[in-house]
């Protein structure tokens, strides 16, 4: 699964390597992280912070937070682990932008399909030629847009919440701040 999703672009994984010892990073880190934990209204959130997540011994979890009117990354995730070597900071960051949801809004749409082809057979034994072509045509059309359009939405978001994140956790290991 993980290989169709990188194929499809909606995980993306990438190396950040800093010059700054791995404590230095976490406290930086803790500053600027909030606790992440569901919030109904967190658009109206007067929390300066950026990103909220997880930080755990070696690894993080993290995502953009909600602001109103800013949907565009804020539901996408980034799982990173960090180790240190030799006074280098190295942080493995995945961004993933396939969750449980999507499983279960793609289950529907093929439950839509198999509906559209439960008519189509009807359609065809019961009417003319032209009216079960038009219908194959529209039916066809409005199930690939419900394909594709959600995965090509997903990549723009993935690839552009990889290149916010690692430009700010760049600035926030150079000056202290996101």
């Amino acid at each position: 699964m993980l290989s169709l999703l990188k194929q499809l672009g909606l995980v993306k994984e990438c190396e950040l390597k800093f010059e700054v010892s791995r404590e230095a990073f976490v406290t930086l880190l803790k500053q600027h992280l909030d606790r992440d934990r569901f919030n109904p209204f967190e658009v109206f959130s007067s929390s300066k912070h950026r990103y909220k997540g997880s930080l755990k011994e070696n690894e993080f979890t993290i995502k953009r937070t909600r602001r109103l009117f800013d949907s565009k990354t804020s539901w996408i995730r980034a799982r990173g682990s960090f180790n240190e070597t030799d006074g280098n900071l190295i942080i493995n960051l995945m961004v993933t932008g396939w969750n449980h949801y999507m499983t279960v809004a793609y289950a529907f749409i093929g439950l839509y399909g198999f509906f559209v082809g439960s008519a189509l057979l009807y359609l065809f034994n019961s009417y003319p030629l032209a009216n079960w072509l038009l219908f194959l045509l529209l039916a066809l059309t409005h199930l690939a847009l419900m394909l594709v359009a959600p995965i090509l939405f997903l990549r723009q978001a993935v690839n552009s919440l990889e290149l916010l994140l690692s430009k700010d956790l760049a600035n926030l290991v150079r000056h202290g701040k996101f």
